[in-house]
């Protein structure tokens, strides 16, 4: 026989019912309260029927052998129970199906995270020899939390929990048969398909084919595709030809992962989750080096949308159970988002700065031209098609309704109807005076629903309300069994339990041999009513008259609440009343929350429950200087001048931040449903500057803070506090200002990595000239700095991240070809072969060397210069001297004989030239700022630039006086250069 139904605050060990959350093919799942400790959650699924019962205690065993971060814990197990449970872990959150259904396509980084924990839990049941053989959104369960990361705000974390065992696999165990899932709706909403079947790999549903790990990895891959795409993996497209968004790599994982032969499938999931997080790395790293608008930073620093944009305009959600925060362990996904953001930082903070600029700039404009009317009309219906639509305030009438040329600003739709939950609507201008568009927003949650031009008019259809339920409860006490029809329709029979849509009922009662009893009951929102209902016998009268005074029983959500009869205290609840037989009007009275009332109808003793609603309301906030972003209770609401929508009654702590301001916080409770009057306010005090102090051994150098020019060394400049970036010559250097104090810094020629070349004679050229080189003699030079290393990828990685992130090209060569502009990123630098840190920059044209060089504060050095500081005054052949062999290890070997194949990270090798510069000879040729020349008669001809130095490619024919040439535009994996600074004392 079937086991006992239960319903919420049904008691299941020490455990209380409160909330359904989930139906599987085998079994219910509710969300438990432990009866003592308050707070405690369990999750305990109960099967419906007896054939269930061999999953239930499958699923319970398999996960108890599985002790993991990402996999659900058992906690008890009771087969002999009516009925019987499982009692489980409680994740906070919601399955995957349920998160695709609201969040739509998940960015990549997302769900890759999401994959690779469930590839964690896998590996390990797959380690223990168990095979899940069930992989589905709906058993894989996620946790969203936003964590603070560091100074910049807050992170979006996916933490996994695998659950729903029941269909698992010890090895050489029989596998089980195919399950049709009873929930499996789609994301996208194009298809709609039911079924476990779609995640099952070809070989589970070949009788008699054994099943082993890799059938996991299949229907994980059908996972991954649809968190990528919204759709499942029916045909023949990759993931990028729905969603643009997604790279090559994750097309050639999913393809791997879902091939029909499983020899050439993954072997792991330890191998899917390898390839994942190279996939996810090489996608930060793309979006870094595109500058990708598809990546957009959201409040302090946080990432959003990489994904498609299209919402479209859905029912509101409404709820009125608390969400409670769970607490798991930070586990190292943590390090993975910490990771993903610290990948975007390096031009995320501007974008973000330059944001927030462009919004007030925005709100500005739009308070210009708040008169602007548009050229159409405003037109609005709803679901039900009779509720009441009032804008900013002011009633339009029942639905459908038009408003002509509504004015192109802020404004709040409301729509009431009784028996429905209220639903706000926030439509707020973006755009510019050529694009007029509406955001529009749900006050309640914050979530924006779509974005729809406006410039001719706007409509807004089928906006859904939420129809509010309430509880009825019927007895007969000493007759059971009878019939209970509500509006001419049979429910069931006593005793009676339903919830019913909020409204005013007809009920009638009747079971044969008794006489029927009919009545009126008005259910309220939220309500739980309860009627004992007194059968009499047909043609018989009653024993005895009815009382003049019945007991009802009164119950509020939250308890405590004032309760008036007819304008008369009568107590709090819960509460028993006497009260005589007929209507009395009922008033329900608590702070924070919204009066209830009621026509009370007493005919019999009974029972009354009531969950009152909490008030919310509008508050707006300003701060003196405007600006400052408010949070409230840790929730970003807008810059000042703000209004949030829906503030939940209580008292609540609004904080105010403005860069160069000390943060302000300030108190404010909410107490009714009005906005309130006055808006909650700071005046916001600046930060008192720190003054930065700069000295550097050469003079009259030029100064940058955070890439802006702050004058010359030495400086003492007053600058607002925090972390700042100092650049001088190309060199930075990260210091923190303190209010009020003082930041010295002082930078050598070690420092910036630099060498003084004293003014005087040389011995310029060779004595033994071959085909290009100069002919001896003498030449004097001023004196002048000339950079001990040629410039590495990290340094010229500086210069390339300013002239994306301003576009400014004004130190460039005047010859740079401008259309487009040059990125100057060099060709060369996703070659693993070239592109370490310390190695030195390669792939460059001239014109790159020489903006880097100005950008620095420096130029590239004549070629008299560059041979003058390889061998001073000495006139050698090599900078260490005539002879080839020296005892130190030299970078300029052919091939592999100095440890390095290709070029080396700079200054690892010996050799340093007179004045301490290193790789004069070998490693990379250097660009000079001369033209290569060459006489033909009395006709000069110009046939490049010339490079100094010779590579790594060569050996002893790499000298001082070696001589090359190349066009300016040439790149090679062998040119790279260094810079000098005129010594100006």
């Amino acid at each position: 026989m079937p086991y006992r139904s239960v319903e919420k605050g049904d008691r299941i060990s020490e455990y209380t019912l409160v909330d359904k959350i989930g139906q599987g093919g085998f079994g219910v799942v509710w969300k438990a309260e432990h009866a003592q400790i308050a707070g405690k959650f369990v999750a305990i699924k109960i099967p419906t029927s007896p054939e269930g019962m061999d999953y239930l205690r499958q699923e319970a065993v398999f996960q108890h052998e599985l002790d993991h971060p990402n996999i659900v814990k058992t906690i008890g197990l009771d087969t002999k129970h009516d009925p019987p449970y499982f009692i489980m872990e409680y994740v906070e959150g919601r399955n995957l199906r349920e998160l695709m259904a609201e969040d739509g396509i998940l960015p990549p980084p997302y769900a890759i995270d999401i994959a690779v924990q469930a590839c964690e839990a896998l590996d390990f049941a797959h380690g223990k020899g168990i095979v899940h053989k069930d992989v589905k959104p709906e058993n894989i369960l996620v946790e969203k939390k936003r964590l603070d990361i560091s100074n910049r705000g807050k992170a979006l974390m996916h933490y996994v929990k695998i659950t729903d065992l029941g269909l698992g696999m010890f090895p050489a165990r029989p596998g089980s048969e195919i399950v049709m899932s009873e929930n499996a709706a789609r994301t996208s909403g194009v298809r709609i398909l039911s079924g476990t079947l779609f995640y099952m790999a070809p070989e589970q549903m070949a009788p008699g084919r054994q099943v082993d790990a890799r059938a996991d990895i299949y229907s994980l891959g059908v996972v991954l595709y649809e968190m990528l795409t919204g759709e499942l993996p029916l045909g023949m497209d990759m993931p990028s030809e729905l969603n643009p968004v997604v790279t090559p790599e994750l097309d050639a994982i999913c393809k791997r992962a879902l091939s029909i032969d499983r020899d050439k499938r993954y072997q792991s999931t330890r191998e899917l989750a390898a390839d994942l997080q190279r996939a996810k790395e090489a996608f930060l790293l793309k979006l870094v080096a595109q500058g990708t608008p598809a990546l957009e930073a959201g409040p302090k620093g946080e990432i959003r949308r990489l994904t498609p944009f299209a919402v479209p305009l859905g029912p509101s959600v409404h709820s009125t159970a608390p969400r409670r925060a769970g607490r798991r362990r930070v586990e190292w996904v943590l390090a993975a988002v910490a990771l993903f953001l610290l990948a975007a930082s390096a031009w995320g903070f501007l974008r973000v700065r330059r944001a927030s600029h462009e919004r007030r700039d925005l709100d500005r404009k739009v308070a210009e031209v708040s008169a602007y009317r548009l050229s159409g009309p405003l037109e609005i219906d709803a679901r039900p098609a009779e509720a009441e639509i009032a804008i900013d305030g002011q009633s339009l009438g029942v639905g459908p309704v038009s408003l002509p040329h509504p004015t192109w600003r802020r404004h709040v739709l409301r729509f009431t109807k009784e028996y429905y939950a209220p639903r706000e609507l926030v439509l707020e201008p973006v755009g510019t005076d050529d694009s007029r568009r509406f955001r529009i927003v749900d006050a309640a949650t914050g979530r924006e629903i779509g974005v729809q031009d406006c410039e001719r008019g706007l409509r807004l259809a089928g906006v859904e309300l939420t129809r509010l339920k309430g509880r009825v409860e019927i007895t007969t006490p000493g007759v059971d069994n009878a019939e209970v029809r509500i509006d001419d329709k049979l429910y069931g029979v006593t005793p009676f339990s339903r919830e019913l849509d909020a409204g005013e009922h007809q009920f009638a009662i009747a079971r044969a041999g008794y006489d029927d009893v009919s009545f009126t009951e008005k259910i309220e929102a939220g309500s739980k009513i309860g009627r004992a209902i007194v059968l009499v016998e047909a043609g018989r009268a009653p024993a005895a008259a009815k009382p003049t005074t019945h007991r009802l029983h009164l119950v509020s959500t939250p308890p405590d609440a004032v309760v008036y009869v007819n304008s008369e205290e009568r107590g709090r609840t819960p509460c028993d009343l006497d009260l005589p037989a007929g209507r009395h009007q009922l008033k329900l009275v608590k702070k924070h929350y919204d009066t209830h009332s009621v026509e009370l109808a007493v005919e019999a003793p009974g029972s009354r429950e009531y969950e009152l609603a909490r008030v919310r309301a509008r508050v707006t906030f300003d701060s003196d200087p405007r600006g400052a972003t408010v949070y409230v209770d840790g929730q970003k609401v807008g810059v000042t001048p703000a209004t949030a929508e829906g503030v939940e009654s209580g008292s609540h702590k609004a904080t105010f931040v403005l860069e160069g301001h000390y943060d302000q916080s300030a108190s404010f409770e909410v107490v009714s449903r009005e906005p309130v009057d006055r808006p909650v306010k700071a005046s916001l005090q600046r930060i008192p500057p720190g003054r930065l102090v700069v000295d550097c051994e050469i003079r009259g150098v030029e100064v940058f803070v955070d890439g802006r020019a702050a004058g010359r060394a030495p400086l003492s400049k007053a600058v607002e506090t925090g972390r700042r970036r100092i650049r001088i010559l190309g060199t930075e250097r990260i210091v923190t200002v303190d209010p009020g104090a003082d930041v010295k810094l002082s930078l050598g020629l070690r420092d910036l990595e630099m060498a003084r070349i004293p003014e005087g004679e040389f011995r310029y050229g060779s004595s033994d000239a071959r085909p290009g080189e100069i002919y001896s003699r003498s030449e004097k030079t001023p004196a002048y700095y000339a950079d001990i290393y040629e410039v590495t990828n990290e340094q010229y990685l500086q210069f390339t991240q300013h002239v994306r992130e301003t576009g400014d090209h004004s130190r460039c060569h005047a010859d740079e070809r401008r259309d487009p502009p040059l990125t100057h990123e060099p060709v060369l630098w996703k070659d693993a072969r070239y592109n370490g840190p310390r190695q030195p920059v390669v792939g460059v044209t001239w014109y790159d060397a020489y903006a880097y060089a100005a950008w620095a504060g420096k130029r590239l050095p004549t070629e008299m210069e560059w041979e003058k500081a390889a061998r001073g005054k000495t006139g050698w052949t090599y900078p260490w001297g005539n002879d080839w062999a020296m005892p130190e290890r030299r970078c300029n070997a052919s091939g592999k004989d100095d440890g390095y194949e290709f070029t080396s990270p700079v200054g690892v090798c010996g050799g340093a030239s007179p004045f301490g510069c290193f790789d004069m000879v070998g490693n990379v040729r250097e660009w000079c700022a001369d033209n290569y020349e060459t006489k033909i008669g009395s006709k000069i001809s110009v046939q490049g630039k010339v490079l100094r130095g010779g590579s790594f490619l060569a050996r002893e024919y790499n000298t001082t006086t070696m001589r090359e040439s190349e066009p300016a535009l040439h790149t090679s994996a062998t040119v790279g250069f260094r810079c000098v600074l005129d010594d100006k004392k």
